[in-house]
């Protein structure tokens, strides 16, 4: 269970909300705007140049779980307060993680994710910071736990309980320790959390050697399959390879 604790006022005493993080606002527009252009066959090398990225955000892929958290903490704020409309503050939220076992109830040793929300005219801000400490969930890596800061982007002010559409994450000073003490730092890492377990990764395409230039979305869905979001559309590449990708608008 989430912890929720309300900072909130109305217009009349409004305390001030946290600033935006504007940089992870940024990288949500560049997102949202790729910039590369390519043909069928780029298409297919981009593709299969794509494998090992999977991989490399392996580690943050149950973060999903946050979520859940942000829009269960927006929907405590309304059902916890009842103060009018304008109002401003903010939203601190403790919540465990859900460890690498389904458990009843929550294990302090699974660790948690803190996040501050800030609130302006009785809407959360669509860009928050948190952190998240020796935190346990599911991924490919089993035995470890994850340490990081985090920026996130839910695309938009949300009003109390509105689902999320997306949710960006930006994790910066991030390390894993293993089961036997073992710490990793990992590099700063980027990427967007989709409904229905879709996970994307804005890509720079110049220094993977292609030949190819500007920003594509690289899309991975839980069947194997990536789409690949440029500037004309998304290339749409199958799970098993035995079809030539495909544009779709």
């Amino acid at each position: 269970m989430i912890a929720v604790l309300l900072a909130l006022a109305s217009c009349a005493t409004p305390p001030e909300p946290p600033p935006v993080p504007t940089g992870v606002v940024e990288l949500a527009q560049r997102y949202d705007n790729a910039t590369a252009t390519i043909d069928a066959a780029s298409a297919r090398r981009l593709a299969d140049a794509m494998v090992n990225l999977k991989a490399t955000i392996g580690p943050y892929e149950g973060l999903f779980f946050v979520r859940d958290v942000v829009e269960d903490a927006t929907q405590a704020a309304e059902s916890q307060t009842e103060l009018p409309v304008d109002v401003q503050g903010s939203l601190f939220v403790h919540a465990p993680c859900p460890g690498w076992d389904a458990m009843p109830e929550p294990d302090p040793a699974d660790g948690f994710v803190e996040l501050t929300i800030g609130v302006d005219d009785s809407r959360a801000q669509r860009a928050f910071a948190g952190r998240a400490h020796a935190c346990r969930f599911v991924s490919n890596l089993v035995g470890m736990s994850l340490e990081a800061q985090l920026e996130l982007d839910v695309g938009d002010r949300l009003g109390f309980g509105d689902p999320l559409p997306t949710m960006l994450v930006r994790a910066t000073n991030a390390t894993l320790t293993s089961s036997s003490g073992q710490v990793t730092q990992l590099p700063e890492l980027h990427f967007r959390l989709r409904d229905a377990g879709v996970v994307e990764v804005l890509v720079d395409l110049g220094p993977l050697g292609l030949g190819l230039a500007g920003t594509a979305v690289v899309a991975f869905y839980t069947d194997g399959s990536l789409a690949l979001r440029v500037r004309e559309g998304a290339w749409v590449c199958a799970a098993d390879w035995s079809q030539p990708c495909a544009l779709s608008g």
